[in-house]
């Protein structure tokens, strides 16, 4: 362990030993070779000097104290969560490709053991590289029973390196099997066969959600920029409007005949009461940033049944949203320009 290393595990040390725990965890299913203390540190470490580059930044650009630590605090927990989620979808990400080459490295099983194999035999030889990171379990496996290991033990410790219910599910009905004597062979083909229609039913609920997810990609990356594009616009020429009327430019001579009449209170009072386009765009920036973070965390929802498998589309859609409510504002701008003039 080099100087490095140390300093992350003492800096690891403050935080609490759940979350390292949850770190771990996350470490083993991902079948990451480092050092979940080590990670965790370097995170921490990592999130408090961004935010305090961050305060730096909002100070120096003259944004006051009181907004500039709340802004470094979200900073720092950005980039926390970021290392978190990342290790996160990698370790959901490695589970479902094991659930993808299940059914088949379970039916060669059966397969292997109706040929009179025994099954750390079978194991061993349906360690193939097409079955990709599930060859690395089942050579695991293999290896472990090989070594004496009883093969129970063996199913029990590789479910908890992979993060998977349908795993987990197959291994118990295995270890059960084998635990009354069953006909494995006849017992792996059934499991392998309620994976494929498992498999098969969750095909058929992300095409029938299809729908939804347009619905939500349409509303928050097309729909609400191209509103909040116009309605800046909208604000921008209405102030623009107030300015020339103050000015006595073209529509001058109406504002100043109001004056001159002394009915001026309901113009004035609408001027001061209106919002400024900087405002307008700070809101609608904020509401495209919301909107499209909850909408990807809904379509994780809807099409895998787990909102944090959805953090992968947020850059995507905050950045496509973003364009289209300035390339909108642009468009809206230069086809009425005649009014900002």
């Amino acid at each position: 362990m080099n100087v490095y290393s140390k300093v992350y595990v003492k800096v690891s040390s403050i935080v609490p030993k759940r979350i390292v725990k949850k770190y771990e965890q996350y470490v083993i299913t991902a079948d990451l070779k480092i050092d979940a203390r080590t990670y965790v540190g370097f995170t921490l470490l990592l999130s408090v000097l961004s935010g305090f580059v961050s305060i730096m930044f909002f100070l120096n650009i003259g944004a006051p104290l009181l907004y500039a630590l709340p802004l470094g605090f979200i900073t720092g927990a950005i980039i926390m969560a970021f290392f978190y989620v990342r290790i996160a979808l990698l370790s959901d990400a490695r589970a479902s490709q094991i659930e993808n080459y299940l059914p088949e490295a379970l039916q060669l099983i059966a397969a292997n053991i109706r040929a009179g194999m025994t099954v750390d035999k079978a194991l061993w030889l349906c360690a193939r590289p097409e079955f990709g990171p599930f060859e690395k379990e089942l050579r695991k496996m293999a290896a472990e029973t090989l070594g004496g290991k009883p093969i129970t033990t063996a199913l029990t410790e590789s479910a908890k390196r992979v993060k998977s219910v349908i795993l987990d599910r197959a291994y118990l009905l295995l270890i059960q099997g084998i635990e009354l004597g069953g006909a494995l062979a006849n017992l792996l083909t059934e499991i392998a066969g309620d994976i494929r229609t498992n498999q098969a039913l969750r095909s058929e609920i992300t095409a029938a959600t299809t729908m939804y997810t347009i619905f939500i990609i349409f509303a928050s990356v097309l729909a609400a920029p191209m509103l909040f594009a116009v309605s800046s616009f909208y604000v921008q020429a209405t102030n623009k409007i107030w300015q020339s009327q103050q000015s006595g430019g073209p529509s001058g001579g109406g504002y100043a005949g109001l004056e001159q009449q002394g009915d001026t209170s309901v113009l004035k009072m609408s001027q001061e009461n209106s919002l400024t386009f900087e405002e307008v765009r700070i809101f609608a920036v904020a509401c495209i940033i919301i909107t499209t973070f909850f909408g990807s965390l809904s379509i994780g929802m809807i099409k895998y049944g787990a909102s944090r498998k959805g953090i992968r589309y947020i850059p995507i859609f905050v950045t496509a949203a973003l364009a289209v409510y300035f390339i909108g504002y642009l468009l809206v701008s230069t086809a009425f320009a005649d009014i900002l003039r």
